[in-house]
């Protein structure tokens, strides 16, 4: 049963409002990259409605690997499960992680360009910008690009190739990058995505535990990343079997 009288509305353009003068100017900044906000200064359905990516949210079925892996990188320890990334002790996000050390590194690493907070930071690596409203608005100078080659496996990352999104959507990505090198998307290695190399089949290894990548020859190839469900596709013949099974029973009976 769903109990109504704890259904509240919202007025759509009350709600849009928030944190809409901080997206905008994100926005305005052109090219590919996400946020991340210890704070919530930037709800998730005013940064959709702008086209921003956010590395923090609410998400009841979080990724164990990317909740491990944001917690490294968010300097916020997850004392139980959560639904939000990060977590917020008191379910106070304006003031719950202020104390928090964030690694600008693996942030870099999940194309975090920018940070957003209701509070002051003064960590090292984070180049103010402006403040706007109640919101403080940080540059964060070891952000990685969206995708890039390096030199192998190295923790000490060097990039050593070229990488440039051609065509990005939720099922197909595809690059144009140069090797020789390790191609490194900031994208979670999530089970379903293949990759092929110039139309040839090639592995997907996890980088840091849940990006994708990819050992690239010497010259400049096109790289596609295709997300091909295999359960899902699976699950979809066995209803229609069902369904045909279901019919088959009607007609005869």
């Amino acid at each position: 049963l769903f109990d109504n009288l704890r259904l509240v509305f919202h007025d759509s353009e009350v709600e849009f409002r928030q944190g809409e003068k901080a997206t905008e100017y994100l926005h305005s900044q052109g090219g590919k990259f996400r946020v991340y906000s210890p704070s919530y200064s930037l709800p998730q359905h005013t940064t959709a409605f702008y086209g921003l990516e956010l590395a923090d949210g609410i998400d009841p079925l979080q990724l164990r690997s990317y909740s491990q892996f944001f917690e490294r990188a968010s300097g916020v320890e997850n004392a139980s499960y959560s639904v939000t990334l990060p977590f917020y002790k008191t379910a106070n996000p304006s003031v719950d992680n202020q104390y928090s050390q964030p690694n600008l590194n693996l942030l870099g690493l999940l194309n975090v360009q920018y940070v957003v907070s209701e509070f002051e930071l003064n960590i090292p690596g984070l180049k103010y910008l402006q403040k706007i409203e109640s919101s403080w608005i940080y540059e964060n100078t070891e952000a990685f690009p969206r995708v890039w080659v390096q030199d192998g496996l190295s923790n000490s990352i060097r990039e050593v190739g070229e990488a440039a999104v051609q065509d990005y959507s939720p099922n197909l990505i595809e690059i144009a990058a140069t090797g020789p090198g390790l191609l490194v998307l900031s994208e979670i290695n999530y089970p379903g995505w293949k990759a092929t190399v110039d139309g040839i089949p090639a592995s997907i290894q996890d980088y840091h535990g849940i990006l994708r990548a990819i050992d690239l020859p010497e010259g400049t190839h096109a790289v596609k990343f295709t997300f091909y469900p295999v359960g899902v596709f699976l699950g979809v013949g066995i209803s229609l079997l069902m369904l045909i099974g279901i019919w088959l029973n009607y007609r005869l009976d």
